[in-house]
């Protein structure tokens, strides 16, 4: 591949929520998570886990530990009680009939431990960003596979009532859920800002 071809890729990718019916292969998924795991990641640790949700019981105990959430969220947002359990239940449908989620989590039994708490917060902050760069991987992976994709932050909100949900062990902390599938219908492009919005030089 060209490096232009490349780029060209990272910049037609688009966030997916809405798929067709067809399968996602076990082959086509296992070289979408094997890119996830050379992410670039601090000290090597590694300090990730990816929970495969194949079972429509391990999807449903995650949309029940988090759906009380999602609908006081929805009402402090201005919803109505009866707006806020139809937003959420369409958020929640998404999750049960993705032809594929993965959990991201962070696994905290692979970080370092220091004496110095503010170091320990860092420690556990650059693991998290690894984290998400392995999260980063498995969009771009899968959209160089004709998939599409969308980032589902909300296990982020309620990390203990996920794990709890899905019995996982403690040092698995939920972080967020990646839908994939074939898109239903490709997502209108959406503006970005220019880069002498965003690059500062000094």
């Amino acid at each position: 591949m060209q490096a232009e071809d490349f780029h060209k890729l990272l910049r037609s990718r688009r966030s997916v929520r809405k798929f067709d019916d067809r399968k996602i292969s076990a082959g086509i998924l296992n070289r979408i998570l094997e890119s996830a795991i050379w992410a670039a990641n601090s000290h090597n640790r590694q300090a990730w886990a990816f929970v495969h949700l194949e079972s429509m019981q391990s999807r449903q105990a995650i949309v029940d530990a988090m759906n009380p959430h999602y609908v006081e969220a929805l009402k402090e947002e201005g919803l109505s009680k009866i707006e806020a359990v139809r937003a959420a239940s369409k958020k929640n449908g998404r999750i049960i009939t993705a032809p594929e989620a993965i959990l991201l989590c962070l696994d905290n039994s692979r970080l370092d431990s220091y004496s110095e708490e503010l170091r320990n917060q860092g420690e556990k902050t650059i693991a998290t960003q690894s984290l998400a760069l392995a999260g980063g991987n498995i969009l771009n992976s899968a959209h160089a596979e004709g998939l599409g994709a969308v980032w589902v932050c909300a296990p982020l909100f309620k990390p203990v009532e996920v794990s709890q949900a899905l019995k996982l062990e403690a040092h698995l902390e939920p972080q967020a859920i990646i839908l994939l599938g074939f898109p239903a219908k490709q997502p209108k492009q959406k503006t970005r800002r220019k880069l002498d919005q965003v690059v500062i030089k000094r």
